[in-house]
């Protein structure tokens, strides 16, 4: 059993770390254990030039991106964790997921069943973890990984992640993912949506209701413990399912082919707004 601990965090021996050693002790001494930081990879933005698109086609860009792939796809079980400073993921950790686009067409050569997978986001202040545990359900799924759990966690100072409640949650994740059960208990107060536990839910008027990370749709109602969501039986999962991803490489390659078709067009139309030059020529101090 392989297990792959990835980290972001630009503090050395901080709580986002520390929570991956943690995890990484408690699971079974007989497994292999490697961790990662993202932090000391060279991963470039993403240039949306959709070279990657087609099936079995490659992001054209040369980083370290693959060194994230290749661990995933030989490792039966991973760990991420990443802290939140403001509201969200470090921008690098954004910069990564939007590099993921890359593999969306490759999930059939991914490893089956996805690997496991519990996410750790440490944040600072009491209620200002944000999109914290959005995030971490976002870069997780977008990997191909099957997620059991994503936990956002108070730990102010470093080391807080691994002293008092924290320790507990951390031997909880490990046991999770030692087990390969899904987190049956809530990590939110709030409501969360049944098929990937975010808590960013958009309500419409008439009580419908959709997940703003998975796409998942249901329903707003009244149950025994206050109001509940119940998903639509007819909604096939979100967008993260097999079929949703074929459906974005359908999505994609259809306009990678109108554009090369009115590519002309397009290029008359950029010539016409460039014209004026606004950009800003002075030094930081102006």
């Amino acid at each position: 059993m392989r297990v792959c601990g990835f980290v972001y965090s630009p503090r050395k021996g901080g709580n986002s770390e520390m929570a991956v050693r943690e995890i990484l002790d408690t699971l079974p001494d007989d497994w292999e254990k490697v961790m990662i930081n993202l932090g000391e990879l060279d991963i470039k933005p993403c240039k949306a030039c959709y070279h990657c698109v087609s099936e079995g086609s490659h992001c054209a860009i040369e980083d370290d991106l693959d060194i994230i792939i290749r661990n995933v796809k030989h490792s039966d079980k991973v760990v991420i964790a990443f802290p939140t400073y403001i509201f969200s993921a470090p921008g690098p950790v954004k910069n990564i997921l939007d590099r993921f686009l890359s593999i969306t067409s490759d999930y059939p050569k991914w490893p089956h069943p996805y690997p496991e997978c519990v996410v750790v986001t440490p944040y600072g202040m009491s209620e200002w973890e944000g999109l914290a545990k959005e995030s971490g359900i976002a870069f997780a799924n977008k990997l191909h990984l099957n997620v059991l759990a994503v936990q956002p966690m108070l730990a102010t100072l470093p080391a807080d992640s691994v002293r008092g409640d924290n320790l507990e949650v951390l031997h909880k994740l490990a046991e999770l993912l030692e087990t390969g059960k899904k987190n049956p208990e809530r990590s939110s107060e709030f409501l969360e949506c049944p098929c990937c536990t975010s808590t960013a839910i958009k309500i419409n008027p008439d009580g419908t209701v959709k997940c703003a990370v998975c796409g998942a749709t249901g329903k707003l109602h009244r149950g025994g413990k206050g109001y509940e969501i119940t998903q639509d039986q007819s909604d096939n999962g979100g967008y993260f399912t097999e079929r949703a991803l074929a459906n974005h490489v359908t999505y994609l390659t259809d306009k990678k082919r109108l554009f090369k078709n009115t590519k002309d067009i397009i290029q008359d139309i950029q010539k016409e707004h460039s014209q004026n030059d606004y950009w800003f020529k002075g030094t930081p101090d102006d």
